[in-house]
C-alpha cells in the first residue's frame, strides 16, 4: 500500500500528483476517492516524471501558473523549486538558510502567484529555531516580476 506524503492538484483539478521517490506520479483526480480506499481498489498512475523530485525532495506543493512548485528539505537548508508538469523540467526557486522544518506550500488564488510557506520549529545540529519555539511561522513571497510592479 502507497501512501501519499503530499499532493497537488492541476489545473481544474483532473490530476493529483505526488512523489514515488525520485519521480512524480499523476493519478487522475476522480481514481483518489475514499470509496475506492475502503474497497481497497488500486489505481495506477497516468503520468510518470522520472527524475522530475528536486535532490532536497518534497514536502509540500501547490501549482503556479501551470507549473509545480515543491517545497523541500534535508538536512540544513529548505529549497523551493518549479517543475514543468509537461516535461518534467525543474528549476530552483528560492533557498532559505533558516533553522526550521518546511511543512506545507500553498499559492493564492489571486492573480500574483503570492507563495505562504509554512516553517516548523526545529533545530538541526543544535542551532535554535530561527523562528522561535512553540509556534510556526508562515513565510509570504511574492514573485518578482509582481515585487517589480510595485
Amino acid at each position: 500500500m502507497r501512501r501519499a506524503a503530499s499532493a497537488a492538484l492541476l489545473g481544474i483539478g483532473r490530476l493529483v500528483w505526488t512523489s514515488s521517490g525520485p519521480d512524480l506520479i499523476a493519478y487522475r483526480r476522480a481514481d483518489v476517492s475514499a470509496a475506492n480506499a475502503a474497497a481497497g481498489v488500486r489505481i495506477r498512475p497516468v503520468r510518470r516524471l522520472r527524475g522530475a523530485v528536486p535532490r532536497r525532495g518534497i514536502t509540500g506543493g501547490a501549482f503556479v501558473r501551470g507549473r509545480l512548485l515543491v517545497a523541500g528539505q534535508q538536512t540544513g537548508r529548505l529549497e523551493l523549486s518549479s517543475v514543468d508538469v509537461r516535461s518534467g523540467a525543474r528549476r530552483r526557486e528560492a533557498v532559505l538558510r533558516v533553522a526550521g522544518e518546511s511543512e506545507g506550500l500553498d499559492v493564492m488564488a489571486d492573480g500574483h502567484g503570492l507563495v505562504h510557506w509554512l516553517v516548523t520549529p526545529f533545530a538541526p545540529r543544535g542551532r535554535p529555531p530561527t523562528y522561535g519555539t512553540g509556534h510556526a511561522e508562515l513565510l509570504s513571497f511574492v514573485p518578482r516580476a509582481c515585487a517589480a510592479k510595485r
